[in-house]
């Protein structure tokens, strides 16, 4: 049976000037997190698990920005 998943992120708060939403993808296992990435130090903040196009949809939504970039 399908489950759908409710809408994890809500509404995301970051800091746009200093923080840039990404996905991070690992092509090993293909995992793949919504989080933050710091501009000056590089730092990622993950915020969730994304499993599908449309939680990465939700995730750009949820920051209001029309797409994510994705990181390998």
């Amino acid at each position: 049976m399908i489950f759908r998943r409710k809408n994890k992120f809500g509404k995301v708060s970051y800091d746009a000037t200093a923080e840039t939403p990404i996905i991070k993808c690992n092509t090993c296992n293909r995992d793949m997190v919504a989080g933050f990435k710091d501009k000056k130090t590089g730092a990622f903040r993950e915020v969730a698990s994304v499993y599908s196009d449309e939680e990465i949809a939700a995730f750009a939504a949820a920051c209001g920005v029309e797409s994510v970039a994705k990181k390998y």
